[in-house]
């Protein structure tokens, strides 16, 4: 590790809550007006794949020409998985046919000890993928939800978290929200809510509300999808607690 000369640093051991974490511990430190982690030397990255395409078929994903999941659908979102941190080539192709690659994403880093969210996103035609650093670590005292805009067509939205389905006179709990874009780590008091999402400005949903029950020391994740072959839209939320 580089340490700047004529440094005052702070070094702590704190604990790794990361659920693949390759030690207990790692090291948080500090030098008066910011603060970094240093992990041991074998811990990985994690990376969660999504396919959020409705009109794209049944695709494996591979790393550095290796696959690494397979058959995965449309709303399909598969749990995290550990792997070397590096730098990767990460493609996407149609299920069992390698040569037929409609993702190419080259030079990849997954850091240590970081998460990820690699989404296949937008249209057969116009595909691609959109990759989020996400914020896996939970609270005791409530829950955290993590919001990503996967929705082309419903282009810049509000979204809405409240505890009927009516948000006549409510505000937003996100405002102006554009696509492609996600907010990480909002504090929820644990309940039921109903999650609406509008176009921005107006109070007509385009998505919801869709009734959602959320958990003190949980992480939650929410991504707005098109959904052609459905209602238009679709709000797809999951535990992604680490």
């Amino acid at each position: 590790m580089s340490l700047a000369s004529n440094s005052e640093l702070t070094i702590a051991a704190i604990p790794n809550q990361d659920s693949d974490g390759s030690s207990l511990v790692k090291l948080l430190v500090m030098d008066g007006s910011s603060s970094s982690i240093i992990y041991n030397a074998t811990e990985s990255a994690e990376i969660q794949v999504g396919h959020l395409v409705d009109d794209a078929p049944r695709v494996d994903v591979s790393l550095n020409g290796t696959e690494a999941v397979s058959n995965l659908d449309f709303k399909q979102v598969r749990d995290y998985t550990a792997v070397t941190a590096g730098t990767y080539d990460i493609d996407v192709y149609v299920d069992d046919t390698p040569s037929d690659v409609r993702i190419d994403v080259n030079g990849q880093a997954l850091d240590k000890g970081m998460d990820y969210g690699v989404f296949a996103i937008d249209e057969l035609a116009t595909i691609e993928a959109l990759l989020i650093v996400t914020d896996r670590r939970a609270v005791a005292t409530s829950a955290k939800l993590n919001v990503i805009h996967a929705a082309k067509s419903a282009s810049t939205v509000d979204v809405y978290l409240t505890e009927t389905s009516d948000i006549t006179n409510a505000s937003p709990a996100i405002s102006g929200f554009e696509y492609k874009k996600d907010q990480q780590g909002i504090y929820v008091a644990a309940g039921t809510y109903f999650v609406t999402v509008t176009p921005t400005g107006t109070k007509t949903a385009a998505i919801g509300p869709a009734s959602v029950t959320v958990e003190n020391d949980k992480v939650y994740q929410a991504i707005a999808i098109d959904d052609a072959i459905g209602t238009g839209f679709d709000l797809l939320v999951n535990d992604i607690t680490d």
